[in-house]
């Protein structure tokens, strides 16, 4: 299972029950807590963390959130280093970096686009 969009939850926001964000791929699961899918925004340095902006600041609204399935190596599968942000030339400022907001006819989105890689294992 693959939870993904734009949940208007930056990633230190997904902390609290029933939904809970994680970095450790082998605490993916069912918890007594709730639902602990693992993020891999967390697999991006700090700096590099961010799809959209606000009030000039990166923020991690949109998300990729994996379930164990995709971890396990077997069938489809997230490898690690298989997640970035999308971030061509058309779709940001040249300046600042952030994206090139759809205004007077021009621009695309506020968001940049993520790209997450799943294979087939053996």
């Amino acid at each position: 299972m693959v939870a993904a969009g734009d949940l208007n939850l930056n990633l230190e926001e997904l902390d609290s029950p029933p939904l809970l964000a994680t970095a450790e791929r082998r605490r993916a699961g069912l918890s007594e807590a709730g639902v602990r899918l693992y993020d891999p925004w967390y697999e991006l340095p700090y700096p590099e963390r961010g799809s959209a902006a606000y009030q000039g600041s990166w923020q991690t609204p949109d998300h990729f959130l994996l379930a164990p399935g995709l971890l396990d190596e077997r069938g489809l599968t997230y490898r690690a280093g298989g997640f970035r942000v999308v971030r061509l030339p058309f779709l940001v400022h040249a300046a600042s970096g952030f994206p090139r907001r759809f205004e007077a006819a021009s621009g695309t989105s506020d968001h940049l686009p993520l790209l997450l890689e799943i294979v087939l294992s053996d």
